[in-house]
């Protein structure tokens, strides 16, 4: 321990000096570069703001020039303006475009060049009617700016209101940012440092008012009524100020300045000109980081514009050489060190190393203590090598040493389970160990100490060391009760089958019983019902006269009873059929089968009116009669039980799922309470009396047993008042 507080101790102290040099040189390099940086920093912003201002200047200054030419010419035609306003233009790339917009009165609108505006939906449309308009009269260039000419600049209101400016004060008027109109790319569009198009920036429009007498005269009313036209520069923010950077050196095509502008004169702060897309705050942002910043008048506005260092001013003067004396001294410091622990670890290595082995041993002798399986090991030739204490345990060793260096074959498997030898040629140990695949065996016997066998299952994998076989792994466990509750098991499935076979027995003995009391029902019980019913009726036929009305109520009763009787009986008899006299089940289309039943419904659903619909049916595997019956049961009783003065509405459908159908028959009737769900399908239970609904209470337990036969299952979904939906699943047809 003290050896190692003692290595610790110089190492880190070595790596602490080094670092503290390292970092103290690299700051003191950082520092000077830094100061560097911003002086050229400084001088090329200075460079690039100077230059927009002296762009905006001089184009000013030639808007002013043709401001001049209109107010000493009486009347200009158009070859003439671009005859002098041509060389203005092509001397100064950042011009968009420059146009005489003269003040054209409503009933002065000539029908060469009609006046037009946009709608709200930007579509060029002739102009509203106005007391007066400021199309574009003459604009240079025209093959560029064609297309605007017509323009009313008084149906914009931007425009507009830049032209009241300049209108009333005499002087130049700047409108806010916009876009242009003209979609065409730009004249300039070419050069290398110039926007390509429009709608890539935003623009503005500089406008000089030009009155009649060539003088700006005195009071803002004579200069409304004496107006002559305005001359407008249309600009582009972006062909600024790229053509002011266009001196500055570049670093992979890429200037080492960005600029950016904004607009202080806007209502609410301030509004961003370039780049276009520039969020609002992006303000902040340029000011929270190396920049430089001068506030311009731009006409009658005042612009803000913000130098800030682009991607490649810091390529070009990416400071790495602080980092270099940095990493330089890290890395001294680290070779320093890691030599210094080399040398003084080297002796301790090895003593950790050894304890680690020594623990690694420990965990492996708990890991295989800590199982309840036997495990061992042999070598080439099955003599044992390793062995833990269950395995010395279940094989009747009091100590793991009687059984290491023995061969594990003749103390624990020399003789099959019946006692004859068990050759050794035929060890499976050996022979993974040999062969070098892994191996098990369900059941086989080992052989204890005191000669008595046990029943094992034991699994044999090989040993591997640089690739080569040096032995394998054993490991058993005792099966003695998982036999035994294997054979109990056995046991009690034979006795299982017994008693299903007793069971089997029995019930086809209560059906061959029920069979005969469907006979007799069939006919020993109806032939006396059919002579009651008969001789009453002739009973009120011959003394018709001489009976009272009572006598003749009480021959109703019996007619009535026996009648019941006999549609009791026939109903038994049907549910006792349904297994005995089913037909074999086979593919069918279950709508036809619908069609039948509904046909033979005819009758009710005429007399109530019902309205019985259905969707597509499936195929299914059934019982033709049985099926037919199973609808005609569930229609009926939908019909039947229907609330007074209410149209019977009853619609059936059929969902396939895998290899079953289920069967909905959905109606408006009366309804169940839930607590009969069950009840309504066993046999003769009635939830209403006679005088209500007829009925033998046969119907539903029928229909259950009906969808039991074929392998399915019945149940019921409903609600007092408001209906009933009846379910029952049928197999699928292929």
């Amino acid at each position: 321990m003290k050896e190692n507080n003692h290595t610790v101790l110089v190492v880190s102290a070595t790596a602490v000096a080094g670092i503290l040099v390292s970092v103290l040189a690299a700051f003191t390099v950082y520092l000077m570069q830094r100061s560097e940086i911003r002086a050229d920093f400084e001088r090329l912003s200075l460079d690039h703001i100077s230059g927009v201002e002296r762009s905006m200047a001089g184009d000013f200054e030639k808007i002013v020039a043709l401001q001049s030419y209109f107010h000493v010419e009486h009347r200009v035609e158009e070859e003439a303006y671009r005859e002098f306003i041509s060389p203005l233009v092509t001397s100064s790339p950042t011009i968009a475009a420059i146009s005489w917009v003269p003040r054209v009165p409503q009933g002065k609108v000539s029908a060469d060049l009609p006046v037009w505006e946009r709608d709200a939906g930007g579509t060029r449309v002739p102009a509203l009617p106005r007391p007066q308009y400021f199309p574009l009269r003459f604009v240079e260039p025209k093959e560029t700016y064609g297309p605007a000419l017509g323009f009313d600049m008084a149906s914009d209101p931007v425009r507009r209101r830049t032209l009241e400016i300049a209108r009333d004060t005499g002087k130049l008027a700047v409108s806010r940012r916009l876009t242009l109109i003209a979609g065409a790319k730009t004249r300039v569009a070419h050069e290398k440092h110039m926007a390509a198009d429009h709608g890539d920036q935003y623009g503005f429009v500089a406008v000089l008012p030009v009155y009649k007498g060539g003088e700006v005269p005195g009071t803002t009313a004579e200069r409304r009524t004496s107006l002559k036209g305005f001359v407008a520069g249309a600009f582009l923010v972006g062909n600024i100020v790229h053509h002011s950077m266009s001196h500055l050196l570049e670093v992979d095509g890429v200037h080492p300045m960005n600029l950016h502008v904004f607009d202080l004169s806007a209502g609410n702060g301030f509004r961003s000109l370039y780049p276009k897309g520039a969020p609002e705050d992006r303000l902040a942002v340029l000011l929270g980081g190396m920049h430089k910043e001068k506030t311009t008048r731009v006409g009658d506005r005042k612009w803000l514009l913000v130098s800030a260092p682009s991607q490649a001013f810091h390529q070009e003067h990416f400071m790495w050489t602080h980092w270099g004396v940095l990493l330089g001294g890290l890395v001294a410091t680290a070779v320093l060190a890691a030599y210094l622990n080399v040398l003084m670890q080297r002796g301790g290595e090895r003593r950790r190393h050894a304890r680690h082995l020594h623990e690694r041993e420990e965990e492996i002798w708990l890991l295989l203590e800590s199982t309840e399986e036997g495990i061992y090991g042999i070598d080439i030739e099955g003599r044992c090598t390793i062995c833990n204490s269950a395995a010395a345990r279940l094989l009747g060793y009091n100590d793991r040493d009687e059984i290491l260096g023995k061969s594990m074959h003749d103390l624990i498997r020399h003789s099959r389970p019946d006692g004859t030898p068990y050759p050794s040629a035929e060890r499976l140990a050996v022979r993974v160990s040999q062969e070098g695949e892994y191996e098990r065996v369900d059941s086989e016997v080992f052989w204890r100490k005191d000669g008595s066998s046990f029943p094992v299952e034991y699994h044999v994998s090989p040993m591997s060391r640089d690739g080569e076989i040096i032995g394998s792994v054993i490991t058993f466990v005792d099966i003695t009760e998982r036999n035994l509750a294997a054979e109990t098991l056995r046991k009690a499935h034979d006795d299982l089958e017994q008693r299903v076979k007793t069971r089997t027995a029995a019930l086809a003995r209560s059906n061959a019983d029920l069979e005969k009391f469907a006979y007799v029902a069939s006919h020993d019980l109806r032939e006396p019902l059919r002579m009651v019913t008969s001789y009453l009726q002739l009973l009120d036929r011959k003394y018709e006269s001489g009976l009272d009305d009572d006598a003749r109520e009480y021959i109703n009763f019996a007619v009535n009873g026996a009648k019941r009787m006999d549609s009791l009986i026939r109903d038994l008899l049907q549910y006792s059929r349904v297994e005995s006299h089913g037909e074999d089940l086979r593919l069918l289309d279950s709508e036809e089968i619908l069609e039948e039943a509904l046909d033979n419904l005819q009758a009710a659903i005429e007399e109530t009116s019902a309205m019985v619909t259905f969707d597509d049916m499936p195929g299914v595997r059934a019982d033709h009669s049985q099926l037919m019956r199973l609808f005609q049961n569930l229609i009926g009783n939908a019909i039947k039980y229907q609330v007074p003065d209410v149209i019977p509405k009853i619609h059936v459908d059929a969902e396939v799922s895998d290899d079953r159908v289920t069967f909905s028959v959905r109606d408006n009737g009366i309804g169940i309470a839930p607590e009969f769900f069950e009840r309504v399908f066993v046999i003769f239970q009635r939830l209403h009396g006679r005088e209500e609904y007829s009925g033998t209470g046969i119907g539903l337990a029928v229909c259950k047993r009906i969808v039991e036969r074929h392998g399915g299952r019945m149940w019921v979904e409903s609600e007092l008042g408001k209906g009933s939906t009846f379910f029952f699943t049928l197999p699928a047809g292929e």
